[in-house]
């Protein structure tokens, strides 16, 4: 007499084998991330494409542009990769792959996390293209020296003074000092001579 527990079996040693799939696919995306930063986009997109199918033992396909209705000649699922309102393509997995009952989602979070992966590296590409156009001092993270009215600049925008503001501010503190070390020596002198009354002072 069959229990349920000989149903269950099955079923679970499936869901494990699932979670153990899902966990090695995730490792792997993640590890493809450092060698890619410096590729072109379209060594980038092959290099992944390349991956996705070396890593799913070709039970998954990606496909940039839009799917061929053709091609879906054994009911693949098709995903869409998508990352906020960037669409990437489409994954394509063969059927029953990332199946689960305890996680039905598990597919599409495959799809998301392709997505994220691409928009990671698009973005760390970016950053890495401006920040080749500072100086270098810059990007090393070196201590730069600022100027008191550098200082006082920064200060107001950090503060949320609008940049006229700032710019009033910053030379009003310069006729302040000015003031200090010009004018008022030189009051100072012609009052102890008597040319200038004390009043000034």
């Amino acid at each position: 007499m069959e229990t349920n527990s000989d149903h269950e079996q099955p079923t679970l040693t499936q869901e494990r084998a699932g979670m153990k799939e899902w966990n090695y696919l995730q490792q792997s995306l993640f590890n493809f991330l450092p060698g890619t930063l410096r590729a072109p986009l379209a060594t980038r997109r092959q290099a992944f494409q390349q991956l996705i199918a070396r890593i799913t033992e070709s039970r998954a396909r990606i496909w940039w542009e839009e799917y061929p209705g053709r091609s879906n000649t054994i009911g693949s699922r098709l995903l869409e990769m998508c990352y906020q309102q960037i669409r990437y393509g489409t994954l394509e997995l063969i059927n029953g792959y990332l199946e689960s009952t305890l996680i039905p989602d598990l597919p599409q979070h495959f799809a998301d996390l392709c997505a994220l992966l691409l928009y990671t590296v698009e973005h760390e590409q970016f950053v890495a293209y401006h920040l080749a156009q500072f100086p270098l001092p810059v990007v090393r993270g070196d201590r730069i020296r600022l100027t008191a009215r550098e200082k006082d600049v920064l200060v107001g925008l950090i503060r949320g003074e609008s940049a006229v503001m700032v710019v009033i501010r910053v030379h009003l503190l310069y006729l302040m000092d000015l003031c200090q070390v010009v004018v008022v020596p030189f009051l100072m002198r012609y009052t102890m001579r008597g040319v200038v009354s004390p009043k000034l002072l």
